[in-house]
């Protein structure tokens, strides 16, 4: 619902609203057919995709094999995750001193990175 102001001088939109509403477009047949059918193969790829691997075990595998490059990113950042959480590297040692003092070399692998965030709250 548009209302209209004093200082109005353009045309009367709503007129042409109504005018294209009137002859609102039609998608042709065979687009909505083609759309159709390429809506009904996708359902019955997904179906062959659920009911294919038998167990989860065997599902995981079968994506794996599909998405190697992509499991092979995931493996690789998981186990460079680890490596930092384990062996914390030697520039993390310095700021964490200037944090908490002398203890910081013995509580460096200690340290959760999720709780950075709470680090502003800490006091002198």
């Amino acid at each position: 619902m548009s209302t209209k102001t004093p200082d109005h001088n353009g045309p009367d939109l709503e007129e042409f609203f109504a005018a294209a509403r009137a002859n609102a477009p039609e998608p042709p047949a065979d687009f909505l057919t083609r759309i159709a059918a390429d809506a009904g193969a996708e359902i019955d790829r997904r179906e062959a995709m659920s009911s294919g691997g038998g167990t989860v075990l065997g599902r995981l595998l079968g994506a794996f094999r599909r998405h190697g490059v992509e499991a092979g990113g995931l493996a690789a950042a998981t186990l460079a995750g680890l490596w930092i959480g384990i062996a914390p590297p030697s520039g993390v040692e310095a700021p964490l001193a200037a944090l908490w003092g002398d203890e910081a070399e013995t509580s460096a692998a200690l340290v959760d990175p999720v709780s950075a965030y709470d680090l502003a709250f800490l006091g002198d």
